[in-house]
This record gives C-alpha cells, structure tokens and sequence, in this order.
C-alpha cells in the first residue's frame, strides 16, 4: 500500500517475490494461456486488498467472520488458479 501511495521503485526482494510469484501462476497455469499470469496476480492481489475494506451491509468485524473472509479469498484464488 506505502508503494502505490508514494510511487517508489520496487526492491529487490519485491521484484524477486513478484518474479516468483509469476512463475508459480505461469507453471499452474501452462494448460491455460487465456490469462496472463501478470494479469492473474493482479486479480488475486486486488482480492487479496478487497477482503477487509468491505463496509456497511458486508462488512463482518467479528473473527469469526474474518476468518471466513478469508477463507472465501482462499477459495477464490484456488478456483482462479485451478487447472
């Protein structure tokens, strides 16, 4: 979040997670070339951000209900990832 507010260069280790991230996307999804890997990462990371900014009639403050948000999060990124 700091990156996108300040629009500083990545680091090195940012640049090496993101790298790896890619692969891992790119070596599940080699049967599927529909969706870009980069494209994938940045739905699951916009998933990732989603989950605990939901507001109003969404919003789940309890731990419980976190903890389910989460595992929908989870369960979606194991569909988009699926082969």
């Amino acid at each position: 979040m700091r990156r996108t507010l300040e629009s500083s260069p990545p680091t090195e280790a940012e640049v090496r997670s993101t790298a790896e991230k890619l692969a891992a996307l790119s070596a599940a999804r080699a049967h599927d070339n529909a969706l870009d890997p980069a494209a994938l990462l940045v739905f699951i990371m916009a998933l990732v951000r989603a989950w605990p900014s939901t507001y109003g009639a969404l919003a789940r403050p309890t731990f419980a209900d976190a903890a389910a948000q989460r595992a929908s999060v989870v369960e979606a990124v194991r569909r988009l990832t699926a082969p």
